[in-house]
């Protein structure tokens, strides 16, 4: 296994920012990687008589690549799939496609489009594999929703609250994705040294710089903001977005975190 050539979480902050500052440089690089990968992809669509269960693979492939690099495509990816798996008549296929468009609509901001969308999904028809991204994807529309100042409300809150309890409840207690999402609900709770334990020990686990390690880095910057720990923030935002250019991602939070804190200091050179 590849091991990481050194652990973030203990290391000096100069030596972070080197390494950040030295992935930026090379953002064109990874942009082009990302670019070929897709390409490749796309040129299995041009099989002679693809079937359309391979066609709503490759599309499901090519939204995996594109839902944090070029969202636009990646939404006409999940609509040419809603349409697939209707000419299918896979009800689960079609469910499948409509959450992760829903998803995706309200990451855009994209509400009502969002919220239509999930209410043409039936809970009680969904298979077990489906119920996580149900949740999820609920829990994220309405984050989004309380997070509004113009229409923020204690009613969303609650909302996006109980859909990440039922989320917990259905996903493995020992895998990574619980364990952030249980992190998250910590935090959320003000218990804050046990959810950056939590974290910092699923960072100083993780052998690659993807985007769980990004994930991972900017919920620990999330909690050093609510310890107003500013420096350590700095440290783990600049973590999160090496990693996130490192995979070519556009919808970039740690990067934008990252230059509005600077800004917010007057150092948005560095």
């Amino acid at each position: 296994l590849w091991v990481s050539p050194y652990s973030f979480s203990s290391e000096k902050p100069d030596t972070v920012y080197a390494h950040f500052y030295n992935t930026l440089e090379k953002r064109e690089y990874y942009t082009q990687i990302k670019e070929d990968k897709i390409s490749e992809i796309k040129k299995m669509l041009g099989t002679p008589d693809i079937t359309d269960n391979q066609k709503y693979d490759i599309n499901h492939r090519l939204y995996n690549e594109y839902k944090t690099f070029i969202a636009d495509s990646a939404i006409y990816c999940l609509r040419e799939n809603v349409k697939i798996a209707e000419r299918m008549n896979d009800r689960n296929r079609i469910m499948e496609s409509q959450m992760a468009l829903s998803a995706l609509y309200a990451m855009a901001g994209l509400y009502i489009g969002a919220i239509k969308g999930m209410e043409k999904v039936n809970k009680n028809e969904l298979p077990d594999w489906l119920l996580p991204n149900y949740y999820s994807t609920n829990n994220q529309l309405y984050n989004f929703y309380s997070s509004l100042s113009d229409i923020g409300d204690e009613e969303y809150n609650q909302k996006a609250i109980s859909y990440r309890d039922s989320l917990l409840g259905v996903i493995d207690p020992q895998s990574n994705y619980y364990k952030i999402v249980y992190a998250e609900k910590l935090a959320d709770n003000n218990l804050l040294s046990e959810a950056k334990a939590l974290l910092t020990n699923m960072l100083e686990q993780s052998e690659e710089e993807n985007h769980e390690r990004a994930v991972l880095a900017y919920a620990l910057s999330n909690i050093y903001k609510k310890e107003g720990d500013v420096n350590q923030r700095k440290k783990y935002l600049a973590i999160s977005a090496a990693c996130d250019i490192k995979n070519a991602i556009k919808e970039n939070a740690s990067l934008q975190a990252r230059a509005s804190l600077l800004y917010e200091e007057g150092e948005i050179s560095k």
